[in-house]
């Protein structure tokens, strides 16, 4: 399964309960506010609506670093290349993380020279 549905699946499952959550604490939260005045409970609103917003954007960066982890275990050593700034990009499309011993470097690839 390709990375980024994976992730963009998981974000909506948890938005499920994340938005859920959110809407059930803000309408507890405005009937009490009930005696408020309306600028107090719409910008109260407007705040659970951007919390709302917020939430998948959240879970996707507290994905992200078990996406990255999985990227970082390669099958066997060396199989990731060190200091290419596309393996990442190509991991999450679903290509080889690194070209196989013996082949020609990826023409972004940087290495490093000793010296």
């Amino acid at each position: 399964m390709n990375t980024l549905l994976q992730i963009a699946g998981w974000t909506l499952i948890h938005f499920l309960w994340q938005g859920a959550a959110i809407g059930c604490c803000a309408a507890a939260a405005l009937r009490a506010m009930s005696r408020r005045s309306a600028n107090v409970r719409y910008v109260f609103a407007c705040i659970a609506m951007l919390t709302m917003l917020a939430a998948p954007a959240a879970t996707i960066w507290l994905l992200r670093p078990a996406v990255f982890l999985t990227w970082g275990s390669a099958p066997h050593p060396g199989s990731v290349a060190r200091g290419d700034p596309c393996a990442p990009l190509r991991f999450l499309a679903g290509a080889p993380c690194a070209p196989r011993a013996g082949s020609a470097p990826h023409p972004g690839s940087v290495t490093r020279v000793a010296g």
